[in-house]
């Protein structure tokens, strides 16, 4: 099916020139929500223009954005506004969906402006609806735009990407515009209800990623359910543990253990929100062997045992 995307004199009410935006192929409509997958992972068409949502449901990646270099690991959500450049780095078996919109979807009287500085007059209507674009807009120590989910979650977004796109995509039925953006409005429902962030263990803001240590951090993300030792790193990457020790310092503000048993621990609780799985079986998936070690890790991390852990926060 045809796609019909207005790439030229295309103007918002604020001016910019636009595209990505669904155009009505039987009536005089234009919807400012688009659809694509498999293509280039950079948004500069977007820059000034759209946020983004990106769906990540494959594979491990070092992401830019801005000046910012961040590490990733599907299945994840990225979170992207107008201001902020995204490219891929470096990748392995890399696999995304992206929704561009500009907030009017959300309600008409929002945009990059409005969103940013309410008026303290506007209807409560208004605040409410502006709260769904905190995702884009804040940034913190902890959060950078990116939310990883489990995989109970990334198979409902993937459904509701695909459902979003069927609709823009064939517009067979009359009100597909109002069921594209009920589509698009469920879809970012469901990343507020996983995004919990007094216990996000963010992916880890790069300060500093040289070509030898890219390759480091996603051996790590690909294989986390293994047993991994410091001796295995130093002899696959062939270094030594001085170097290895100096290259977490300076990339990621971490010891390489400590580094390990965040990333370990940050999936076990993503588990333990989206799944039923046993405790131990979710232990042995994230390559951790001794249930002791296990309990007193995690709740290093999080300040509660598995099981509160799965009371206070699984969804299901």
């Amino acid at each position: 099916m045809e796609i019909f995307v207005k790439n030229l004199n295309l103007k918002h009410k604020e001016g910019v020139i636009m595209n990505l935006t669904t155009i009505a192929r039987d009536f005089d409509y234009e919807l400012p929500l688009f659809y694509k997958e498999k293509h280039s992972f950079n948004n500069i068409e977007a820059l000034d223009s759209r946020f983004c949502v990106v769906l990540i449901t494959n594979g491990t990646g070092v992401l830019t954005v801005n000046q910012n270099k961040f590490i990733f690991r599907a299945p994840c959500v990225l979170c992207i506004n107008e201001k902020e450049h995204m490219v891929i780095e470096e990748q392995s078996d890399f696999d995304f969906q992206i929704i561009y919109f500009h907030p009017s979807v959300i309600n008409s009287a929002l945009n990059f402006e409005t969103i940013r500085n309410l008026p303290e007059n506007a209807p409560i209507t208004l605040y409410q609806d502006s709260y769904w674009n905190k995702f884009f807009l804040t940034r913190s120590e902890n959060y950078h735009g990116i939310i990883s989910i489990g995989p109970m979650t990334m198979k409902r977004l993937t459904l509701l990407y695909a459902n979003l796109n069927n609709e823009i995509s064939n517009q067979n039925r009359e009100n597909w515009p109002c069921r594209s953006r009920s589509y698009f409005l469920e879809i970012l429902f469901t990343i507020d209800n996983v995004s919990i962030e007094e216990i996000s263990l963010e992916e880890p803001l790069l300060l500093q990623v040289n070509e030898d240590f890219a390759p480091i951090l996603l051996y790590l993300y690909n294989n986390y359910d293994q047993k991994i030792t410091v001796e295995d790193i130093t002899t696959k990457f062939n270094i030594n543990r001085t170097t290895l020790s100096k290259m977490f310092r300076d990339n990621v503000n971490d010891t390489f253990i400590s580094f390990l048993n965040k990333l370990r621990i940050s999936i076990a609780a993503q588990l333990l929100r989206d799944t039923k799985l046993p405790i131990s079986e979710i232990m042995y998936r994230v390559g951790m062997n001794d249930s002791v070690h296990f309990l007193r890790t995690f709740k290093k991390y999080t300040e509660l045992s598995p099981s509160e852990y799965r009371k206070k926060y699984c969804w299901m």
